[in-house]
């Protein structure tokens, strides 16, 4: 007797226990569910984050390398034929270029952008207005030589070394930037 009471005791106790075990274990995978969800939804924000942040990198690069390109290309042939009315005629492009760059970096660090606007103030600020000074300089004068536009090339020529040294200058900081972030 007492065998059969040990008996139907531990049976009672089995399935006891074992409803609560079921429901336990329905806990436990309904959270591991939501878990698994929210941990889903995290990877997918931080990946499509990287991914948008190399967008920007090469939508930045690529406008760079455009300005670059219309500073060695467009803008001496702009000179050459002269075309411009105005010194707003040589810097409307330059300009658009600049605030096309500024506008690509919504995702990119605080210390990246602010680098990056200054390399591009500095530029516009010293060089550009270098060679427009020189250029206003030729324009009043009555005789061009070959002294003054020598001159005026030599400054052109400053000013495209000295951007291809700052575009050089702005990957660098795009790729510090970026093994930072993925660092962190």
């Amino acid at each position: 007797m007492g065998t059969l009471l040990f008996f139907a005791f531990k049976t009672w106790i089995l399935n006891f226990f074992k409803k609560d075990l079921i429901r336990f274990e329905k806990n436990i995978k309904k959270e591991l569910k939501e878990t698994e969800l929210k941990l889903s939804k995290a990877i997918n924000l931080e990946e499509n984050y990287y991914k948008s942040l190399l967008e920007e990198y090469k939508q930045i690069w690529s406008k760079i390398n455009s300005l670059s390109r219309h500073l060695s290309n467009d803008f001496t042939t702009e000179l050459e034929s002269g075309r411009y009315k105005d010194t707003n005629d040589l810097l409307k492009p330059i300009r658009q270029y600049v605030f096309d760059i500024k506008d690509s970096t919504i995702f990119i660090s605080k210390e990246l952008d602010e680098a990056v606007s200054s390399i591009l103030d500095n530029f516009l600020v010293k060089d550009i207005n270098t060679v427009l000074h020189c250029l206003e300089k030729i324009s009043k004068l009555d005789i061009k030589g070959d002294k003054e536009l020598q001159e005026l090339n030599h400054k052109i020529n400053s000013m495209q070394t000295n951007f291809a040294t700052k575009r050089d200058e702005i990957k660098i900081l795009i790729q510090d930037d970026y093994k930072r972030i993925m660092k962190e």
